[in-house]
């Protein structure tokens, strides 16, 4: 049976992907017994841990040579989309809170429109390094 090692190395790399999910869930799930320093650290490590790994694995997949960790060139076109996703998503947020009420449909009016903008400002924020 031939196995193929790059099909081997995608499936540990999603294998990797669900831990780190995980390890992120029992990470909010358990910070209640924190206190709140150790909370945010713990938390901004993740975060780091999670965009480190997420670039060099990226760079394995796409078999280009070993890049440093810490060396990324920054797309200022991605970061100002990301940046103007962030701010329609602040300003949607002041203006649906106008416009709605305190019930579900109200909710439902601030939530999904701000949702949509805070999931294309972290996708181009991604593209941005």
């Amino acid at each position: 049976m031939d196995v193929n090692p790059k099909s081997t190395f995608r499936w540990k790399i999603a294998l990797t992907a669900i831990v780190m999910l995980a390890a992120g869930i029992l990470l909010m799930y358990h910070s209640d017994s924190l206190h709140q320093p150790w909370r945010t650290l713990m938390s901004l490590a993740y975060g780091i841990f999670v965009v480190v790994l997420g670039k060099r694995l990226q760079t394995r997949l796409s078999n280009r040579p070993d890049t440093p960790l810490v060396g990324f060139q920054i797309d200022w076109k991605e970061l100002a989309k990301a940046a103007g996703c962030f701010v329609a998503m602040i300003l949607w947020v002041f203006i649906a809170l106008s416009l709605g009420g305190d019930n579900t449909a109200g909710m439902i009016i601030l939530m999904v429109p701000c949702s949509i903008l805070g999931i294309a400002a972290a996708y181009f924020f991604s593209r941005s390094y």
